[in-house]
């Protein structure tokens, strides 16, 4: 069964951190309206440096 994901993924080490939080919902529930599509999951993955690999 697919679910929804959501990660940070550091660009330097590549780890990747996974959140629970779920920032697209309701843009999710937008787009079926506006698109008749049935959306089943999502992935969301954003891309940065984790406090390991920030410089400073």
């Amino acid at each position: 069964v697919q679910q929804d994901q959501h990660h940070l993924t550091c660009i330097h080490c590549g780890r990747s951190i996974v959140f629970n939080e779920c920032p697209v919902h309701e843009l999710e529930e937008k787009l079926e309206k506006s698109h008749q599509f049935k959306v089943y999951y999502h992935t969301l993955e954003f891309f940065g440096l984790c406090d390991h690999c920030q410089p400073g």
